[in-house]
C-alpha cells in the first residue's frame, strides 16, 4: 500500500504521528479486506500492532462507516471472558466500478465496498473499426447501464479500474497499444474522470488477473509467480517477492511478444515469430487447419473451435497434435528464458486455451526440461537450480474474465481504501 510519507521515514521513526496513523489505517482496512471477518486480537497479531492501537484504529474506522463490528461466531468464542466482536467491511460505505475492454466487448461492473458485485452491463462494439470518440461513448454507456442496474445498492462510486488487452502506460492513464483497436494512445482514464468525475486507472488485463490470484490465494501466490493469459492474445502478469512487476514506461509483461522463432509465424501484432504466433488461440487454429504460418490471424476464435482441436488431437489428427505441441513448446521455451532471469516460479495459464491442459502441459514441461537441463562445468554438474532439479508448479484456469474483473475490483478498492483512510479521523 502507498504511504504519504517516504517508507524510509516511516520505518526510521521520523514520520509525523499523523502519517503513521494514516498508514496503519490503510493496513487495517487491507487486512480486514483480505482476512475478515476478523477479531481485533487476531488483527493485532497479524499486523504486529498492539491491541490498544488496533482497537483505537478500528473504532475510528467503525465511526467513519468503513468497518462494522458484529459478535464473533460462537464456535470461535472462548468459553469465558467478555464476548468478542469481529470486524468486517461495511458494504454500504461506497462503490467501485470496473471496465474490461476486450475484442468487440466492453463489460462494466459495479461492486460494493466489500467487493460484492451489485450490477453489470455488457456492450458490443466493433473495436477494430471504432474511432476514439465511439470507444469513449461505449465505455461511458456501459458504466451508466451498470450503475443503473446496481439500483438501491449503489453508493458513491469512489474509483474506477479499467482492464485492457494491450499495453498501458506506467502511470495507468493511457492505452498505448492494443490488438483490439487500430487507434493508439487512448487516454481512457482522462475520459472517465472527465465524464464521471471519478478517479480512474488503466491496467493490463494479465496484470489484473495476477492481482486477483495474489489476493485469492496468498498461500500459493503471495510471493513470486507468473500469470499467463492464454487466449486470443498472450499476456503475462508477474509478481516478484510479493510485488507486481511493471515497466517504468509501460505496463510491461508482454510475454506473448517475446521472440520464439526469428522470421517465424505471423503474429497479430504485425511482427513475426512471437510466442503468441504459436500459442495464441488463432495460432493454434491456424496450424490445426493446415494453413501456412504467414496466414493472417482470424479475427475471433470461439471456445468450441479450440475444443474441436482438442478432440481432433485425441483422435490422432496430425495437424491438431502438431498445433498443440508447437503452442506448448513456444510457451515452455519462453518460460525457460524468463526463468533464466528470475529463477523458476509457479505459473498459472489462464484463458480458453486452458481447456487444452492435458495435451499442452507435456510439451511445456518437455521444452522447459530441454532448455533448463543441469549445466556441467569441466565435467562436473553445476550447482545452478534448474527445473530438472526442482518441481515446477503449473496450474490452469479457464475463466479469465472473472479473474480480470476481480483484479480490477481489488485494485479499485485498494485505491479507495487509501482515500477513505486518509479522510478518517481519530
Amino acid at each position: 500500500m502507498r504511504a504519504d510519507a517516504a517508507p524510509s521515514d516511516v520505518w526510521a521513526g521520523t514520520a509525523r504521528p499523523d502519517d503513521v496513523r494514516r498508514h496503519n489505517r490503510r493496513r487495517v482496512l487491507s487486512a480486514v479486506r483480505t482476512r475478515g471477518p476478523i477479531s481485533r486480537t487476531e488483527l493485532a497479531g497479524h499486523l504486529g500492532l498492539s491491541h490498544a492501537s488496533v482497537t483505537a484504529i478500528a473504532s475510528d474506522l467503525v465511526g467513519a462507516g468503513l468497518l462494522s463490528a458484529a459478535p464473533v461466531d460462537p464456535g470461535r468464542q472462548a468459553a469465558r471472558g467478555r464476548p468478542k466482536t469481529s470486524l468486517s467491511l461495511d458494504a454500504s460505505a461506497a462503490s467501485v466500478a470496473t471496465v474490461n475492454l476486450q475484442l468487440d466487448t466492453i463489460r462494466a461492473t459495479i461492486a460494493d465496498y466489500a467487493g460484492n458485485e451489485i450490477g453489470h452491463a455488457v456492450s458490443r462494439i466493433a473495436t477494430r473499426s471504432a474511432r476514439a470518440d465511439r470507444l469513449r461513448s461505449a465505455i461511458g454507456t456501459a458504466l451508466q447501464e451498470a450503475m443503473a442496474k446496481a439500483g438501491p445498492a449503489l453508493r458513491r462510486v469512489g474509483a474506477v479500474s479499467v482492464g485492457v488487452q494491450g499495453v498501458a502506460d506506467a502511470d495507468g492513464r493511457t492505452l498505448l497499444w492494443s490488438p483490439i483497436t487500430k487507434v493508439g494512445d487512448l487516454p481512457i482514464a482522462d475520459w472517465i474522470e472527465d465524464d464521471f468525475g471519478v478517479s480512474a486507472h488503466v491496467a493490463n488485463d494479465a496484470n489484473l488477473a495476477a492481482t486477483a490470484l495474489a489476493v485469492a490465494d496468498p498461500a500459493r501466490y503471495g510471493n513470486s509467480f507468473a500469470a499467463i493469459l492464454l487466449a486470443h492474445g498472450v499476456g503475462m502478469g508477474l509478481y516478484i517477492s510479493g510485488q507486481a512487476l511493471v515497466g517504468d514506461v509501460s505496463s510491461g509483461g508482454e510475454f506473448g511478444h517475446m521472440i520464439h522463432a526469428v522470421g517465424g509465424a505471423r503474429c497479430r501484432c504485425g511482427g513475426s515469430g512471437c510466442i503468441e504466433a504459436y500459442a495464441g488461440d488463432y495460432a493454434i487454429i491456424r496450424r490445426a487447419h493446415g494453413f501456412a504460418p504467414d496466414t493472417a490471424p482470424v479475427r475471433e476464435v470461439r471456445p468450441e473451435a479450440l475444443r474441436a482441436v482438442a478432440d481432433a488431437a485425441l483422435r490422432g489428427d496430425a495437424d491438431a497434435i502438431a498445433a498443440i505441441d508447437e503452442a506448448g513448446t513456444a510457451i515452455g521455451v519462453g518460460l525457460a528464458s524468463l526463468f533464466a532471469l528470475i529463477d523458476p516460479v509457479p505459473v498459472v495459464l489462464i484463458g480458453t486455451s486452458a481447456m487444452l491442459a492435458p495435451q499442452i502441459e507435456p510439451p511445456i514441461r518437455n521444452a522447459l526440461q530441454t532448455q533448463m537441463r543441469p549445466r556441467r562445468e569441466g565435467g562436473r554438474r553445476s550447482s545452478a537450480v534448474t527445473l530438472a532439479d526442482a518441481a515446477f508448479d503449473l496450474a490452469f484456469l479457464e475463466d479469465a474474465g472473472a479473474l480480470i474483473e476481480r483484479g480490477a475490483s481489488e485494485q479499485a478498492l485498494a485505491r479507495l481504501d487509501d482515500e477513505l483512510a486518509d479522510g478518517a479521523h481519530e
